[in-house]
């Protein structure tokens, strides 16, 4: 016994355990009782977690099969390791199994179940799918004989009060049922089920729903395999099904185009050419060429409805060698003339596949591995190939094989999580579209939906009476007819450790490249975080420092102005605390006491410099970093802040940030107040009565922030338009200096 429960608790990893559900209990994992090709977990949960897959931090969910109303196939992947687990979730008893899973019971080892409730579920899964092995059915007594009461208890419920204890005695008995016993008691268990009448009208709905989300949701997967003569296509596609193991259940192999229509001679009773030299035969003629190409594409079309689209229903992974395409870059291999746009246009009304890889190799080592072809006609169509792919598609096919299959095994694992997560729970939607998305919300889960629009803060008037009308199409669950999809991978591993059980993420895409903002959602859909991500080096840097100006100088600001506290800090990561953000109608108007505060920052390392005097700032003092919370205002984004910025710093950012991107304040009422004028004038002699400096270095001191800002070299973030309107600044409060 100890070493079974060792091998099951090695094989479901903790990691998914804890992910899964409150509570697991495994209830076998041999692999002859497979639901989708062998080697599987079987396990029993109350209720699965919804978006579980997203605290998985080193296995990969690439594919959910839904194969009944109450249990679910998960495959997940680890490198090149695969992880399947069957999980059957029916407290009520009502799914095929009838197999009540809320009274179950782990036993001392962990999340193993008791000897009892495993015999039980093999016992009715193995009458179901008419499993006769005697070895089986023994070791099913065995189980049984460790506490025959919960096995008679388990099966009555499961089979009815007659028919299991009917089983339950004579699997007890010492001889193993025979053949025919255990025939008949199939066929009494398909037709004796207790409650079937009770849970017709639950079971039927979810029998609907999962029927409809199969047809919605195909679980296979179409990967076209491309490339110059001789670069490895066949070779590629003969290992790719092995590499993959129970990513799928089955392989369709589909060379150039499906074959739902016979071959263009066998209709004129031709034989089949050789294959051996396929560019060394003429070409027909144009009007030919055009009738072939309609041909062709009219069989890849109508392949793709009666073939590929039910495999791919099916769990099947449909490799294509070549592909409609190929015809573009090598038409004499077809004895086509044809034009590669008239190719591309046909191509681009086909179904495109899930993943396309190219293969490419320098001309003179495929010529060594095959010599048909000169170089100068492998260049041509290596050349043809990069411009009608792009280079994500690119796979180096010069290396070793088993490199160039674990590459490929790598992608298409890569892809079907892609596809797993964007399926989790309903997806998220992309914002405001696919192709250009700046958030990612949760579809389906209102709640978590509310909570990630508020990531967005926007100062303008109009952008806030949008994304106020997105809100509450977000309430009324609007959002389930956008198509769904998933958030950046970098995102969800680097947060995943931080999310609750059974919570969630909203993201937003920074204006940089590979940065972003998140939040932290729970169960509820309450925030519980807010997380700065960043996949490239400057971004990492960036957070870095951050986190130590925050730590550093956070503490200068007085109240009621304070920073956001760390709530963990690692490399790419950085997590705060949730500011709930109170309604603010002017948000260009800095407040009195917050300008006070940052003269304070500036105050607490105040010194003579080069220029004249320096001190700390938060560098990016903006009306939008400003947020306004019960008993004061939280600013935040320290990723800029210096310890070296001119006096008023902050405060002029704060103001022409304002004037530049909202409107407000105008220019004479900016200027005005430099001379101590309206509320521009109190905010600044705020600022000065906080650092303790006089009024005569404002003028200078705007000056110096202008031509600060208005270079590129300094100010990175600053767009043009911006630079711009300081330049007018400068030269209109005649302070432009070199």
């Amino acid at each position: 016994m100890t070493e079974s429960v060792g091998t099951t608790l090695e094989r479901l990893a903790p990691e998914v355990a804890a992910a899964l559900a409150e509570r697991v209990c495994v209830l076998n994992d041999r692999a002859d009782d497979g639901q989708a090709g062998g080697g599987d977990v079987d396990c029993a949960v109350d209720v699965v977690r919804p978006f579980w897959a997203l605290r998985l931090r080193e296995w990969n969910l690439c594919q959910e099969l839904r194969y009944d109303t109450t249990a679910s196939y998960y495959v997940l992947s680890r490198g090149d390791a695969t992880l399947a687990v069957d999980v059957l979730s029916d407290p009520k008893g009502i799914g095929r199994y009838r197999f009540p899973t809320g009274s179950l019971r782990c036993d001392g080892h962990g999340s193993l179940a008791t000897p009892g409730a495993r015999a039980a579920y093999l016992t009715v899964k193995r009458l179901l799918k008419d499993l006769r092995d005697p070895l089986r059915w023994s070791e099913i007594a065995r189980l049984a004989a460790a506490d025959p009461a919960e096995y008679r208890a388990l099966l009555s419920s499961a089979l009815g009060p007659d028919l299991g204890r009917r089983i339950a005695e004579r699997v007890l008995s010492p001889t193993v049922p025979p053949p025919e016993t255990l025939a008949g008691w199939r066929l009494e268990a398909r037709r004796r089920r207790p409650g079937r009448l009770r849970s017709l009208p639950e079971r039927g709905g979810r029998e609907v729903a999962r029927v409809v989300h199969r047809l919605l949701y195909p679980t296979g997967l179409v990967v076209c395999v491309v490339g110059p003569d001789g670069v490895g296509k066949s070779s590629l596609c003969d290992a790719v099904p092995a590499a993959c193991g129970q990513l799928f259940r089955r392989t369709m192999r589909i060379h150039f185009r499906p074959g739902v229509l016979p071959r263009p001679g066998a209709i004129l009773a031709r034989p089949a050419p050789s294959a051996s030299q396929p560019q060394g035969r003429s070409p027909h003629g144009i009007l030919v060429s055009t009738a072939l190409l309609v041909y062709y594409w009219l069989d890849c079309a109508l392949g793709h409805v009666v073939r590929i689209a039910p495999a791919r229903r099916r769990s099947v992974l449909v490799l294509i060698e070549r592909g409609f395409l190929d015809i573009a870059v090598d038409p004499k291999r077809y004895r086509l003339r044809v034009s590669p746009t008239v190719v591309r246009t046909l191509g681009a009304l086909l179904p495109r596949p899930d993943l396309t890889i190219r293969l490419t190799a320098p001309p003179d080592e495929i010529r060594a591995r095959k010599a048909e072809l000169p170089i100068g006609e492998l260049a041509r169509q290596e050349q043809a190939w990069s411009s009608l792919l792009p280079a994500p598609s690119l796979v180096d096919a010069s290396r070793p094989p088993q490199h160039v299959v674990a590459d490929v095994r790598r992608r298409i694992a890569d892809t079907m999580e892609e596809r797993a997560i964007a399926r989790l729970s309903g997806g998220w939607a992309a914002l405001p579209r696919r192709a250009s998305a700046r958030l990612y919300v949760p579809r389906c889960h209102r709640e978590a939906a509310v909570t990630t629009l508020r990531l967005e803060n926007p100062s303008k008037r109009w952008v806030r009476r949008g994304l106020g009308a997105l809100r509450v199409a977000a309430r009324y669950g609007l959002l389930r007819l956008v198509p769904p999809t998933s958030p950046p991978r970098e995102v969800r591993r680097a947060l995943a450790r931080f999310i609750p059980p059974g919570g969630t993420l909203g993201v937003r895409r920074a204006i940089h490249h590979k940065r972003y903002s998140a939040v932290v959602i729970d169960a509820a859909g309450r925030p519980v975080a807010f997380a700065k991500v960043a996949s490239d080096d400057l971004g990492r840097a960036r957070l870095r420092h951050e986190s130590a100006a925050i730590e550093r100088l956070g503490s200068c600001l007085v109240e009621p102005v304070r920073p956001p506290r760390i709530l963990a800090a690692h490399d790419g990561v950085l997590l705060l605390e949730w500011v709930d953000q109170e309604p603010w109608t002017d948000p260009w108007r800095l407040p009195v006491p917050v300008a006070e505060a940052l003269g304070a920052l500036f105050a607490s390392g105040m010194r003579e410099g080069e220029q004249g005097l320096v001190g700390p700032a938060h560098g990016d003092a903006a009306p939008w970093n400003l947020l306004q919370c019960e008993g004061g205002w939280v600013l935040v984004d320290w990723e800029v802040s210096v310890d070296d910025a001119p006096p008023f710093f902050d405060l002029f950012h704060c103001l022409v940030q304002g004037y530049a991107l909202l409107g407000r304040p105008e220019r004479g009422e900016l200027l005005a107040g430099l001379g101590g004028s309206g509320w521009v004038g109190e905010a600044i002699a705020a600022y000065a009565r906080g650092a303790g400096l006089p009024w005569h270095l404002v003028r200078p001191s705007f000056a110096r922030y202008l031509e600060h800002t208005s270079s590129p070299a300094t100010m990175r973030d600053t767009s043009a338009e911006g630079a711009a309107l300081r330049r007018a600044l400068m030269a209109e409060v005649g302070a432009c200096h070199g």
